[in-house]
């Protein structure tokens, strides 16, 4: 079986010798390249298609856990200051994408396989951390983000229920950030498991947790343009 960690995850890593000091240690940083319709409960959602780059901007080597299907995503839409949204800031709940139930956008049941629990065992055993971001590179990978709220849609042929075809999303924010969270204290004898790792694997470099301490790196603003919206 393959390792449950790398799953579904196309990702590159790269080196550049030159960084700036001032920069916060790890910039995340994303492209939206694509924007589908997916029928969700015979309802359209938008489906971005995002690029997505982590960089160490640190003096240190910085340790990472790739973001995966166990990870938590959350999107905050940013409206345009003395525009229609008035920059305000609208965090919405994104649709949980789980590829190993006949319905991937499903509720499980105690009868689904549930792959979480073989996540956090092998976590548990790693002597090394899964990647390492020398100074001044990058990981990058791409990833899909159902947000539940943000977009409005457009038909554009009549006729019942949901047609991904023909369902146009048409996006009521400008900008938005992705925020990737990963806690275990949910799961059995887990509480203290990613401190636990922070400090096992501190001779490779720094894993980053927040006061909690969880996984939670958040993006910079990433533009929604009109081409890939209005456009499709």
């Amino acid at each position: 079986m393959k390792c449950l960690i790398g799953i579904f995850l196309l990702a590159a890593t790269a080196a550049f010798p030159v960084k700036a000091a001032s920069q916060t240690p790890l910039a995340i940083t994303g492209t939206v390249v694509q924007v589908d319709t997916q029928c969700i409960n015979n309802k359209p959602v938008a489906q971005l298609s995002v690029v997505v780059q982590f960089r160490n901007n640190s003096d240190d080597p910085i340790l990472l856990i790739p973001p995966n299907l166990f990870f938590e995503r959350k999107i905050t839409f940013i409206g345009e200051s003395g525009g229609n949204s008035d920059g305000k800031l609208v965090t919405t709940e994104v649709f949980a994408y789980k590829p190993y139930l006949e319905d991937p956008f499903g509720t499980p049941t105690l009868e689904d396989y549930d792959p979480t629990p073989g996540f956090v065992a092998e976590l548990r055993s790693m002597k090394e951390p899964l990647k390492v971001l020398e100074v001044g590179s990058y990981y990058e990978f791409r990833d899909a983000i159902w947000p539940k709220t943000g977009f409005k849609f457009k038909q554009t042929a009549a006729g019942k229920g949901c047609d991904s075809e023909k369902e146009k999303p048409l996006a009521e924010y400008p900008y938005f950030t992705v925020e990737y969270r990963l806690s275990l204290k949910k799961f059995k004898d887990s509480d203290e498991l990613l401190t636990t790792l922070q400090k096992r694997w501190r001779p490779f470099g720094r894993l980053i947790l927040d006061d909690a301490g969880d996984i939670s790196n958040k993006s910079q603003k990433i533009a929604l343009t009109k081409n890939l919206t209005e456009g499709h």
